[in-house]
C-alpha cells in the first residue's frame, strides 16, 4: 500500500478487520450450539453479520474507486506486493 493515499490505506485496514469479523461470525452461525453456551445470540450474530456485510460493500467500493483491483486486494491480503508476484 506504499503508493496509495491515506484514505485508501484506511479502507484497506478496515477491509482486513471486516474480513476477520465476518469470518468469525460465519463460524458462530455454523456452530450455534457451541457458541450459544457462551451466551452468543444467533439472532444478534446474524444482525451483526448483515451490518458487517453492508459495510464491507461500501469499503470494497471505496477501494475500487481508489484504484485497488480485486487482484491487487488479494495479493495485499496475502501480504505480497503485487510486483513481487509478477
Amino acid at each position: 500500500m506504499k503508493n496509495m493515499g491515506i484514505v485508501t490505506n484506511e479502507f484497506y485496514i478496515e477491509y482486513l478487520e471486516l474480513k476477520k469479523e465476518i469470518q468469525e461470525l460465519n463460524v458462530k452461525l455454523e456452530a450455534p450450539k457451541w457458541f450459544e453456551k457462551q451466551g452468543d445470540s444467533q439472532e444478534e450474530n446474524k444482525k451483526t453479520l448483515d451490518v458487517k456485510i453492508e459495510r464491507m460493500k461500501v469499503v470494497l467500493e471505496q477501494l475500487k474507486l481508489g484504484g485497488v483491483t480485486a487482484e491487487k486486494l488479494l495479493w495485499l491480503s496475502l501480504g505480497v506486493d503485487e510486483h513481487s508476484a509478477s
